[in-house]
Order: structure tokens, then sequence, then C-alpha cells
């Protein structure tokens, strides 16, 4: 069936906002997420991120951001 799969991980290691952060990510490590307030205040804090694409572009995606954790000294 046609759909999408979502994430909602939890923002950790880093004192911003979540539309910050999802801003961080796009400027340092070129992956695009939605900050978690676009789903209600509840969401600040986390990011809103979807599986709705060819598995060696989401592979690229975590790759980016898993050097982004590395860069910052979060892993």
């Amino acid at each position: 069936p046609k759909g999408a799969y979502y994430v909602f991980p939890k923002i950790l290691g880093f004192d911003l906002p979540a539309v910050d952060f999802a801003k961080l990510l796009v400027d340092e490590a070129k992956v695009v997420t939605i900050p978690g307030t676009s789903m209600g205040p509840s969401g600040e804090g986390h990011l809103r991120m979807s599986f709705a694409a060819p598995s060696d572009y989401i592979n690229k995606a975590f790759d980016r951001i898993d050097n982004f954790a590395k860069d910052h000294h979060l892993i």
C-alpha cells in the first residue's frame, strides 16, 4: 500500500529549540527533518523524520547524521 513511515526522535545533547536544531541539520549535515513542534507544542525537543524515500537515500541521510553527531561529540 502507498503510505509513509515516520520516526519522532528526541533531540539530546543540544540546548536548542527543535526548529533551530532542524536548521542546523540542514546547514551542517544536509539532511532535512521537520521540527517536532509542527505536530503541536508537545513536539518541542523532537524531530519528525520520514522514511518515504528509497533506502539508499535514507542510509545516506543517517550516515550524515552520524557524522554530524561525531563532529559535535555526541557519540
